[in-house]
């Protein structure tokens, strides 16, 4: 039988209460209450192949209710988690697959260096703080400061409508709540602007504006842009604060991954092949990702009622499930899993290429007088995390050695 278990959602202690709760009840699946009236089923994570092919709990439906995705100026999210319309999300995969390859890689490449002249500077070797927020979403999105100014309404208006009872979320959005309205304008000028430009393009070209064009999806090519645009600025400007962070602290890894990065382009240049060669840097941001305390995954609702294996437990219908990540920092699985471990796991290109230029152009590091011996915490929303956003930064660019030249970036 599952057990009411009430928690502090905001508490970092999170990690010690689902610990607590399974050790309470035998491994079983328990219920935390959240803000807003809701609750959570937090599963074991022996449990994790049973959610992921159980059709009856589901991802999509889930983000649509818990991001408001059909709520108005939220139509971005809504795209990109369409219930039925997935031509979009399709045509874009497959397009992304057949083209992103090695002409893409250097125009993210060639984004990413400028983005790094910007903001970090391309002409001092004196350490100086860089401006954490602007300076790393800075890397991983070029894009106008609107979509940023969407991205982040967006984001506020969603925490402060999920820590509100359901009855009073429809009013607030409607008529209180100024980074709703924020949303609901933002969304209309996108339009607006992407009509006008494709009126006025005169030849079709190898993009995304195209795509959508020629995939007869019935959403509108601006919404899933901005639909792209939360996830992308959120989960990999996340990943790169945490990743930076851990090897500014952990600075024994850095001759390692420069000269993986070094040797590798000279022997091939920006190629697919050669970013997914990455190897060590490629475990390094997993291993970042690992530390950080994400305490759950595997977000579902159920569709339907569905009983866990093993058991007459049933989780009713509408009941929104988690599973536990606890197994993160389980010494059975992960060998001192309170340490950082460069040479754990295996990410994403852009984040790769993101740091190929960081490791090649930049030392990095924490502000010493900031470290207090250990470094920055996240700080926990509930069972999600984030990188210290009070944090101070400081980079300083680097003497370029003859042994880093075979880079060619």
């Amino acid at each position: 039988m599952i057990t009411d278990l009430f928690s502090n959602l905001s508490s970092t202690w999170l990690l010690i209460l689902i610990a607590n709760g399974f050790a309470k009840f035998n491994g079983s699946p328990f219920i935390v209450l959240v803000p807003g009236g809701g609750s959570k089923i937090v599963l074991p994570s022996s449990l994790s192949d049973w959610v992921k092919t159980n059709r009856d709990l589901d991802h999509q439906e889930l983000v649509r209710q818990e991001y408001f995705a059909r709520y108005s100026g939220f139509e971005a999210q809504y795209a990109i988690h369409h219930p039925w319309d997935r031509v979009l999300i399709d045509t874009l995969r497959t397009k992304l697959s057949q083209h992103i390859q090695d002409e893409l890689l250097k125009t993210v490449s060639q984004s990413i260096e400028a983005a790094l002249d910007e903001y970090w500077g391309n002409d001092t070797e004196e350490w100086h703080t860089i401006d954490w927020e602007r300076d790393t979403t800075g890397l991983i999105s070029r894009a106008a400061a609107s979509v940023f100014t969407y991205v982040k309404d967006f984001l506020t208006a969603v925490g402060t409508l999920q820590m509100l009872p359901k009855v009073i979320r429809p009013i607030v959005h409607r008529f209180f709540l100024p980074q709703s309205s924020s949303c609901r304008v933002l969304i209309k000028e996108a339009r607006i602007l992407v009509e006008k430009y494709l009126k006025e393009r005169t030849a079709q070209q190898n993009d995304f504006l195209s795509w959508a064009q020629q995939s007869q999806s019935t959403i509108h090519s601006a919404d899933i842009q901005l639909g792209l645009a939360v996830a992308a600025l959120f989960t990999t400007t996340e990943a790169l604060k945490q990743a930076l962070v851990d090897i500014a602290l952990n600075p024994s890894a850095i001759p390692l991954l420069r000269k993986e990065v070094s040797s590798l382009f000279q022997a091939g240049g920006l190629t697919q092949t050669s970013v997914n060669s990455l190897s060590l840097l490629d475990s390094t941001i997993k291993e970042s990702q690992r530390l950080t305390p994400f305490l759950t995954g595997l977000e579902r609702i159920a569709l339907n009622s569905t009983t866990l294996p093993n058991s007459k437990t049933v989780i009713p219908k509408g009941s929104i499930t988690v599973v536990s990540s606890l197994d993160q920092w389980n010494p059975l699985i992960h060998q001192h899993p309170d340490k950082f471990n460069e040479n754990r796991f295996f990410a994403a290109n852009e984040l790769k290429l993101s740091f190929v230029h960081i490791l090649e152009k930049y030392d990095v590091r924490i502000k010493p007088d900031e470290q207090g011996g250990k470094g920055p915490k996240s700080v926990q929303y509930g069972f999600f995390a984030i990188v210290d956003p009070g944090i101070q930064f400081e980079v300083r660019r680097r003497k370029r050695k003859e042994e880093d030249v075979g880079v060619g970036l």
